[in-house]
Order: C-alpha cells, then sequence, then structure tokens
C-alpha cells in the first residue's frame, strides 16, 4: 500500500517533468525564432541528423544546402549524409509541385522517390513564383499545393511531408505575402509542420519584422542580390532547417 501511495505522488510529478509533446502548438511551425541551432543538444541534433530527408529546390535551396555544408564543415554534428537535395529548376509553379508529386508517387519516374525511404519530404517554390506561372491567381496556386500536400500525407501517413512558404526579396510583393498568409493560416489551423522561410528572411538579426508598404522584405544584410541567400542569410537559413529536423525528431 505505502509503495501504491507513493506511486500515486510521483507519477504527476513526472508528467509534469515530461510532458507530452503537443503536435498542435506553434512548434510545427519554423519561423525566425528558430534561429540559433547552436544552442541544441548534441543528442537532440543527432536525432534530427538520423531523418532521411528529401528537398526539390531551385538556386535558393542550392543557397541552403551550401549553408547545411557549411555548418557540418565548421562542426561534424551538423552531419547531413541523410538530406538529399534535389535541384529540379525553375519550370513555374504547377509544374514544380507535378514534379514532385510524380516523384514521389509514380515509380516508373526516373527519378522516383519512395517515400518509404524517407521519414521527410518537401519541395519548396522560389522567390519568381510570385507570378503564380501555371494558375489564373494566386489563390488557385495556393489551392492546387495545399490538396497535393493533404492528399500526399493521407496515402503516406508514416513520412512527414513539410510544407513552405515562398521565399521573398528586398523589395515587398503583394502576391507572395498573399500566398504566404494563405499558408501560414492553413497550417496553424491543421496541425501541418511548416518551414517559414519568409519569416525567416523578413525579421532582422535582432528580431525585428521589416516590411515596405505593409509588405514583408527581407533583410538586406542576407542577400548581395536582393533574393539569393549570402553566407549571412544561408547561415541563418540553414540553421533552421537544422531546427526543423529536431522539432520534428522529438
Amino acid at each position: 500500500m505505502k509503495i501504491l501511495c507513493m506511486l500515486c505522488a510521483i507519477l504527476p510529478l513526472a508528467v509534469a517533468c515530461f510532458p507530452p509533446v503537443d503536435r498542435s502548438s506553434d512548434d510545427m511551425v519554423i519561423n525566425h525564432g528558430d534561429v540559433d541551432i547552436a544552442s541544441e543538444s548534441d543528442a537532440r541534433i543527432a536525432a534530427g541528423a538520423a531523418l532521411t530527408v528529401y528537398l526539390e529546390h531551385a538556386s535558393v535551396g542550392g543557397n541552403i544546402w551550401a549553408g547545411l555544408e557549411d555548418l557540418e564543415a565548421g562542426n561534424a554534428r551538423y552531419d547531413n549524409g541523410n538530406i538529399l537535395f534535389y535541384n529540379r529548376g525553375n519550370p513555374g509553379a504547377k509544374n514544380k509541385f507535378d514534379d514532385f508529386y510524380r516523384r514521389v508517387t509514380l515509380a516508373a519516374d526516373p527519378n522516383y522517390r519512395n517515400p518509404a525511404d524517407y521519414d521527410v519530404m518537401m519541395t519548396k517554390l522560389c522567390y519568381i513564383d510570385n507570378n503564380y506561372d501555371g494558375f489564373a491567381s494566386v489563390t488557385e496556386m495556393y489551392t492546387y499545393y495545399r490538396d497535393m500536400m493533404n492528399s500526399l500525407e493521407s496515402a503516406y501517413p508514416d513520412t512527414v511531408f513539410v510544407w513552405w512558404t515562398i521565399p521573398i526579396m528586398e523589395d515587398g510583393n503583394a502576391a507572395r505575402d498573399q500566398y504566404n498568409t494563405l499558408i501560414r493560416e492553413y497550417c496553424v489551423q491543421n496541425d501541418k509542420y511548416l518551414f517559414d522561410i519568409a519569416d525567416i528572411e523578413c525579421h532582422d538579426p535582432d528580431g525585428n519584422h521589416l516590411t515596405n508598404g505593409g509588405l514583408e522584405t527581407m533583410d538586406g544584410s542576407y542577400s548581395d542580390d536582393g533574393g539569393h541567400l549570402n553566407a549571412t542569410g544561408r547561415s541563418r537559413v540553414a540553421s533552421a532547417f537544422w531546427a526543423l529536423l529536431v522539432r520534428i525528431a522529438e
């Protein structure tokens, strides 16, 4: 009886000290508050590094990969050996979505990526996709992406599909902001993993939100040409990418 009473007293404390991970919280959104990866423990980084990851991208994705390489060169704990970045170029927004869907679902595709081989899969647009190529409007582009991602999540429940906002530039753009707002709202309301690259880019190192005429703008220290990431920018985004993996591995 004494043992039972002791357990009854201890268990609530254990639950309080080690609460279950709440996947409906803001922890599923990676943004400018998640760029300090150096403070993460080696054990948590190792758990993130153990995930098999696939990302389709173009030039900004190449910048992010360079940032991941920089991190690993500086500290071996950032081992990116399980991360595959595939540069599919810039064939237009709709073609990018279709390319990703085909590679994930069609075994006959020469570049087929079997979801069974990956813990995490994702595709990203580029800042040039504010022209919503292949669609009649930004809303139509968002809806197409939303439905594709939901379809993949339903078909492959053992794989985490991460959603992305569109990267931004130093000049604000209404179409990018509209798309990113739709993505953010949907992901928060429906418990989706979101890598909010736009939010990471539009906050300066001190956490100030940068806008021009109400439109989000990239901090000028993150880019040398107004859009692509320089060494500072790629380090920031790559660090947040590691935060994403750590969060998923929890």
